[in-house]
């Protein structure tokens, strides 16, 4: 059992997955990657706790967590309301953020966020909620923000977070969503304006729900039958069923190339960012699909079916071999069976490669950018700008946009110009080697 099926087996039970017939797949050959930015490791301690769980799915814009020993830590931006007040957060607060504890909550097991809003979940199983609740990603009327932490919800499982929107899942099998409704996010049919959760509308027949998880716009679930359903935007195939363009999904349809898979396979991550999504199977196989922009989908255009002569409209397979994967924006992350990360899409946003923006690299599909050196690695993570992953001596180790430090643990972009290397982006941003961060409960 990999390092991200052990996680949908605490979160949801242990699946049971039929076995059906497994989709043609295609082998990619990967590059070591050699810039020198990231050649360049700095270490801002050598004393860290173990990091238990590196942030799962966080479309929150330039903030960043880690949960240790069941405390949850932030840095980075603080300006959705990451710290509701009440001395909530502590030594992170003034303009330098360095991972701060997040005080009220003890034995958080689960957490994820998004641009206005903030979800964890604890280990009697209530979901948390605070943030400046911009779309009322907390349940309540948009911009109505929280006196301090609000409890949301009881008998939950696992809580995921696309740009604007949350959804979780029950004990009882059951989904359900806050947030926005652009795009069909809320998965009940309705695009009008929702206040409270609402229950995600599944077709006829659907089984009890055993997994949620978020793309960037829309979001994904598994039933105990093994079928895979999408809501939300399908912009560019994202959705994973071969169709190009832009369409909105009100309410949950069966994706039958994934249900295959995951029937096949078995399902250890489901989840996806802009315009593209990924499965990593209880095998180990990575699949991508949907949008080439940035090398989102991990492939260089060449070697797919492609839609348009860019975007990939049915799963391929990416890797083999993976014990953990994590994507957001438009990167992705994958921990290798040897202890090696591997990384696809803008180093900007927590990927490999520098990649203008819009830009589809031909050449550039995938890059090892940590190659065991400090022992192996065992998971991997990040935000929407950020990638991550945490070695087995438990230190945690990031890089990415450090908009507010949400990448170099407490540097501002000033201070991370003078220790990295410009990606000569056109915003003029910078990007931060892999960079150890201190989180001191």
């Amino acid at each position: 059992m990999n390092a991200a099926t052990r996680r949908v087996a605490a979160a949801t039970g242990a699946l049971t997955l039929v076995a059906t017939a497994l989709l043609g797949t295609v082998q990619l050959t990967t590059a070591a990657y050699t810039d020198e930015a990231r050649a360049e490791t700095a270490v801002l301690t050598a004393d860290v706790p173990p990091v238990v769980a590196a942030i799962r799915q966080a479309n929150a814009v330039d903030t960043t967590a880690a949960i240790v020993e069941g405390r949850l830590y932030l840095w980075g931006f603080f300006g959705a309301g990451a710290n509701p007040g009440g001395g909530a957060l502590g030594a992170g607060e003034g303009a330098v953020r360095t991972p701060s504890l997040f005080r009220p909550l003890t034995d958080v097991v689960d957490v994820s966020a998004n641009a206005y809003g903030y979800k964890a979940i604890d280990a009697s199983g209530r979901l948390w909620t605070w943030g400046t609740n911009g779309y009322n990603e907390n349940g309540g009327l948009p911009g109505a923000v929280p006196a301090s932490w609000t409890p949301l919800d009881t008998d939950v499982r696992s809580v995921a977070s696309s740009e604007y929107a949350n959804a979780w899942l029950k004990a009882d099998g059951s989904v359900w969503t806050t947030g926005t409704p652009a795009f069909g996010q809320r998965g009940n049919g309705n695009s009008l304006p929702q206040v409270n959760p609402t229950r995600v509308t599944f077709p006829a027949g659907t089984g009890a729900l055993v997994y949620v998880g978020a793309a960037y716009e829309g979001f994904y679930a598994v039933d105990d039958a093994s079928r895979v359903y999408f809501w939300g935007r399908d912009y560019r195939g994202g959705a994973g069923n071969g169709l190009h363009g832009d369409r909105y999904v009100t309410t949950p349809v069966e994706v039958p190339a994934l249900t295959a898979l995951v029937a096949s396979e078995g399902l250890a991550y489901l989840g996806g960012g802009y315009a593209f999504g990924t499965l990593l199977t209880e095998k180990g196989d990575v699949y991508t699909w949907g949008s080439a922009e940035n090398n989102a989908h991990g492939g260089a255009p060449g070697s797919w079916t492609a839609l348009d002569g860019r975007d990939l409209g049915a799963p391929k397979l990416l890797l083999a071999g993976v014990e953990d994967v994590a994507v957001s924006f438009q990167t992705g992350r994958a921990l290798m069976a040897d202890g090696t990360v591997q990384a696809w899409g803008a180093r900007l946003w927590g990927g490999a490669f520098r990649l203008p923006s819009g830009a589809i690299n031909s050449t550039n599909a995938l890059a090892v950018v940590y190659d065991g050196g400090k022992g192996p690695a065992v998971e991997v993570g990040g935000s929407k700008d950020v990638g991550s992953y945490t070695l087995a001596d438990g230190t945690l180790w990031t890089w990415g946009e450090n908009g507010f430090g949400a990448a170099c643990g407490g540097l501002t972009y000033a201070a991370c110009a003078r220790s990295v290397t410009s990606t000569g982006a056109a915003n003029g941003l910078y990007v931060w080697p892999a960079h150890q961060v201190e989180v001191t409960p």
